[in-house]
């Protein structure tokens, strides 16, 4: 009980700090605006500590959709430095972190 409740203050803070709620929850409209407009640079940096407090402090939560929006924003991100389209990039980036996530829980599952 003690480490929900701290975890959720923990959230509380971090949504003052950044001053938005779009981290909280899925963050689908978020998700969606990576793939036709910028979104902020950090945002998937926020969205994976977020994700992170949230189940490292016993809450329970999803993994392919933090995942889908870690991957997105981030190919977003990147489209500043990388000539390619938005979209793409954001496509990318969304297929790349899930594969990743992917290959990292076959290959727990062959150590077992």
């Amino acid at each position: 009980m003690k480490r929900a409740f701290f975890g959720g203050i923990i959230i509380i803070v971090l949504t003052m700090m950044v001053g938005s709620q779009d981290y909280n929850g899925r963050g689908l409209e978020m998700l969606e605006q990576s793939f036709n407009e910028d979104v902020p640079p950090f945002a998937f940096l926020a969205k994976l500590a977020f994700t992170a407090v949230t189940l490292g402090t016993g809450f329970v939560g999803g993994e392919a959709i933090p995942l889908f929006f870690i991957g997105a924003t981030l190919g977003n991100a990147l489209h500043t430095f990388i000539d390619l389209p938005m979209s793409f990039l954001a496509a990318l980036g969304l297929i790349t972190v899930f594969c990743g996530e992917t290959i990292e829980n076959v290959e727990s599952k062959k150590k077992i």
